[in-house]
Parts: C-alpha cells; sequence; structure tokens
C-alpha cells in the first residue's frame, strides 16, 4: 500500500517510513512543497489531524491519506504547547517555539518540567473512510539544550522517562522503539497487516492509552 503524508516535512516522512518498514511494499510519500496546507483550526489533535487528511484526499482522492497532529503537553503550562505546538511562538519557527517553551520554564524545577508528547494518527481510505490510532509517551523538559536541534522542533529538548539523552540524542532506531508516534504506528501497522482489511465503512479509534 502506498501512503500519502499530508505534510511536506521530510523529518517527518523519514521518520515514518522507518516507523511501517514491516509494512509490506509500503511506500510512504509527502505532499509537494507548494500544496497551501489548511487551516487547523481543531480543538483537538484528532480533529486537526481529520483537517489535513480531508483536505489532502480532495487534492489526492484516489489515494490512501495517513495525517498526524502531535502536540507536546506540559501540565505545569496549563498543557501548552497543547494544540498549538507546531506555532508555539505565533508562527511555524521551531526556534522560536523552542525559546518561548524555554521561557515558560524558567525556573520551574522537577515534577513542574514533566511533560508528554501525544500523536493521534489518521488513515483515510479513498473511500472517504477514517480509523484513529494514538500514541503517548512521557518524559521532561531539559532545563537546557543539551544537544544540536533536529528536524523535530522539540525533540532536543524532550527527555523521555526512564532515559537521560533526548529524543534528539537518541539514535532513530531507538526512538522507534519508546517514541509516541512508534505506538501509534505499531496500531497502525497491525490494522493494515489484516488481510482482508476490516469492512470500511465505519470510524474507529485505537489508543495505546
Amino acid at each position: 500500500m502506498d501512503l500519502l503524508l499530508a505534510t511536506s516535512n521530510e523529518g517527518k516522512r523519514e521518520e515514518f517510513q522507518k516507523l511501517l518498514k514491516n509494512l509490506p511494499e509500503s511506500t510512504i510519500t509527502c505532499l509537494p512543497e507548494d500544496y497551501n496546507s489548511p487551516e487547523e483550526n481543531g480543538s483537538t489533535l484528532l480533529e486537526n489531524a481529520l483537517i489535513k487528511a480531508k483536505a489532502a484526499h480532495l487534492a489526492f482522492p484516489s489515494k490512501w491519506i495517513l495525517a498526524d497532529d502531535t502536540g507536546l503537553f506540559v501540565p505545569y503550562l496549563n498543557g501548552a504547547p497543547g494544540i498549538h505546538t507546531a506555532r508555539y511562538s505565533g508562527n511555524k519557527n521551531p526556534e522560536a517555539n523552542r525559546k518561548k517553551l524555554m521561557q515558560k520554564l524558567e525556573g520551574a524545577k522537577g515534577p513542574n518540567r514533566i511533560a508528554y508528547f501525544h500523536c493521534s494518527l489518521l488513515l483515510l481510505s479513498p473511500k472517504n473512510d477514517a480509523f484513529a490510532f494514538h500514541g503517548v509517551s512521557w518524559g521532561h523538559i531539559t532545563p537546557e539544550l543539551k544537544t544540536k536541534p533536529n528536524k523535530l522542533c522539540y525533540d532536543c529538548l524532550f527527555i523521555p522517562q526512564g532515559y537521560e539523552k533526548s529524543f534528539a540524542e537518541l539514535s532513530l532506531e531507538k526512538k522507534a522503539q519508546i517514541s509516541h508516534r512508534s505506538q501509534a504506528c505499531a496500531l497502525l501497522s497491525n490494522f493494515l497487516k489484516q488481510s482482508p482489511l476490516p469492512q470500511l465503512n465505519t470510524y474507529r479509534e485505537q489508543c495505546t492509552t
């Protein structure tokens, strides 16, 4: 199955390709750079994923669409950045987003730096049937930047539970074992490995938590 990822973020495509590598003959492509992304005005991650999936479906109606929305949630900040993770500073500037988060957590210690990533995946068939899968990974925000940022905005600040290294410092193989996106992708993989696929006439959700 060829999946069209509802994003032009090459970093995400590389990660999804690795996470879903065990699917037979699976190929993941990104939207073209000149694609006009829809406004993500949903009130939840899943609503935003659905908005992106439906917009991509309109542009590429014969494709299976895979959309995701991922948020970084800090309970001490009342859940922020949350659904505004990608535009926390007011735009999609990763450096500005990281700077704002560090400023908001200035002086916060211990439990006040606890955070979690939540990933919502939305699979949309050419017949417009939707299936959702979720994953969560807990950890904390480091008080200082430990490594050079990678293509994913907050990875260099997030230390997953049970580790001393940030997501950005872990190998892709190790991250693929523990991340929120890997958990959601594991559910997606199990779904897609079913033969034949379940009857595509209803909306279903699967969640790891």
